[in-house]
């Protein structure tokens, strides 16, 4: 069947995106709810948790539906999240490909309902064979958000973008490439940028809503992490940052507060590569970045640290608390990559 079809024979469809939803699952997953509902499909979204601060004011985050309330304590499981999936007939993965990681318990539903079409729209690396009835996964284009209008324009569907729709378009692409610094940024983003603009998009507003809006705690966090934190090697061209649980609880950390940091090493002049390393609670969860001329971190987070993502872009994690396992493990990866 191709994907016109299967929209035709489906009347209730679910949106999943992954955990610890950033801009471009939030903006992708709202944006394409909108448009299936304009075409006709009953359609909801479920995330497996809530958004960081700095997201959730965003315009159509009301009716979503979140599977449990912290990616660290799953004992309060909303059966509503499994109920939606369970009685849908068209499950859609944005922004991540594989349902075995990514969405934790999440999954257990989405593996139950056997009889629904699946489908994909994501730019990430390696996505399953066999597991879709349809997939839009291109690894060249910037944002799930870009994607979701190229979807829109495939099908005839871009009369339907309203404004929320366009805003929550703009806030995915917006937040995937940092701003428009890094990333594929092609002609076909700035086309799509002017797309939106013209239906109302003011970006000069959503980038204050959603970086000038910051906590103090948020900001010493910050300044402490690059101050005391921060460390550089220059013979392997990278920069790292490293936070225990007692740097996080010092600031009254909550999900968010760093996003963005990683990049931060790499606006030193000769640094290629750079990570962040932030202890949780049974784990060490890590951040790759890279320049265009830095390493494959998609690579290097799948070689060792049971992750993914991007090539200039992955995450993964340490299956302990001591941070010097994890850091050296790292910086081994770069030497044997530099062959140093």
């Amino acid at each position: 069947m191709n994907i016109k079809e299967i929209l035709e024979s489906s009347k209730r469809a679910v949106i999943i995106s992954h955990i610890n939803p950033d801009g471009d699952a939030i903006g992708s997953s709202i944006a394409l709810r909108n448009i299936l509902n304009k075409y006709g499909l009953e359609t909801k979204i479920v995330l497996p948790n809530t958004p960081a601060p700095n997201l959730r004011g965003i315009d159509g985050l009301s009716d979503v539906v979140y599977h449990f309330t912290s990616p660290e304590d799953t004992s309060k499981l909303s059966s509503q999240s499994s109920e939606i999936i369970l009685n849908s007939d068209l499950i859609i993965c944005v922004d991540f490909n594989n349902v075995a990681d990514r969405i934790l318990s999440l999954k257990e539903p989405i593996l139950a309902n056997t009889t629904a079409k699946k489908i994909l729209i994501d730019h990430h690396q390696s996505p399953p064979e066999g597991f879709y009835d349809w997939m839009f996964s291109d690894t060249t284009k910037s944002s799930s958000a870009l994607m979701v209008y190229c979807f829109a324009k495939q099908l005839g569907l871009t009369h339907l973008i309203d404004i929320q729709t366009a805003e929550a378009l703009y806030l995915g692409m917006m937040t995937d490439t940092g701003n428009f610094t890094y990333g594929n940024l092609t002609s076909e983003v700035f086309e799509t940028i002017a797309k939106l603009v013209e239906i109302g998009v003011k970006p000069n507003v959503l980038y204050n809503k959603m970086f000038n809006s910051q906590t103090e705690s948020q900001i010493r966090l910050r300044a402490y992490a690059l101050s005391e934190r921060m460390f550089i090697d220059r013979e392997l061209k990278c920069g790292y940052i490293t936070l225990t649980k007692e740097d996080l609880e010092k600031f009254d950390f909550v999900e968010g507060d760093l996003e963005g940091l990683v990049n931060m090493p790499l606006s030193i002049d000769g640094i290629l590569n750079s990570a962040i390393f932030i202890e949780k609670r049974k784990l060490i969860k890590i951040s790759f970045r890279s320049l265009i001329d830095g390493v494959d971190v998609n690579a290097l987070a799948r070689d060792g640290f049971m992750g993914g993502g991007h090539v200039n872009a992955a995450g993964g994690k340490v299956l302990s608390n001591d941070m010097d396992i994890a850091v050296n493990k790292y910086l081994e990866k770069l030497k044997q990559i530099y062959n140093k």
